[in-house]
């Protein structure tokens, strides 16, 4: 019995909330319409249409396709924004930290507070092999979080330099460290990083 009730409230809201067609005449042709309330919101449905132009106006609505980058009334916040690439300045600023220190991390958060766990489990494997190393948050600086990725042309946080080089993400240094070669790159040619 509850079983049944409860498939049969489900049916039954949905006949009551389906609202009606409305049929909209234009020169071009015949536009069908059908007009729903869902829990969230009143959505529309276009169920058929012959002709090209959708340009009538049901209930002070325009119905047309979505907006478009080179649609005139879309304002400019809603427009897409083009990659200009990487400026000057964060090449600068990026050039500028790996030139300062041996081992460089560009992370979520910073060192004693992580903004995310892989970021976490980097700075705890270096903080084990006692690095001495540089970090920079880049949820402070979105240009530099998508500068930080065209750079090396990969696509995570954490990442992770020694001596001016990319080595890697969260994986690869847990690869490395779990293999026995992350200590090799931190003493590699005799220069100790602690």
């Amino acid at each position: 019995m509850a079983g049944a009730l409860r498939r049969a409230v489900p049916s039954a809201l949905a006949s009551r909330l389906l609202v009606s067609s409305v049929y909209v005449t234009n020169t071009s042709g015949v536009h069908v319409r059908a007009l729903s309330l869902s829990p969230g919101a009143l959505s529309g449905l276009l169920l058929g249409r012959s002709g090209t132009d959708s340009s009538s106006t049901v209930f002070g609505v325009n119905a047309r396709g979505f907006a478009s980058s080179s649609s005139s009334d879309t304002h400019d916040d809603f427009k897409p924004q083009a990659n200009e690439g990487t400026t000057a300045s964060v090449l600068e600023t990026i050039e500028k930290d790996l030139k300062a220190n041996k081992v460089f991390v560009y992370m979520k958060g910073y060192p004693d507070f992580p903004q995310c766990g892989f970021s976490g489990n980097v700075c705890r494997v270096l903080d084990a092999y006692e690095v001495k190393y540089g970090s920079r948050n880049v949820l402070e600086d979105p240009e530099l979080r998508e500068g930080i990725k065209e750079y090396t042309k990969w696509p995570t946080i954490p990442q992770i330099f020694v001596d001016g080089e990319f080595v890697g993400g969260h994986d690869v240094l847990m690869q490395m460290h779990h293999d026995g070669t992350l200590e090799e790159e931190f003493h590699a040619g005799g220069k100790s990083t602690t």
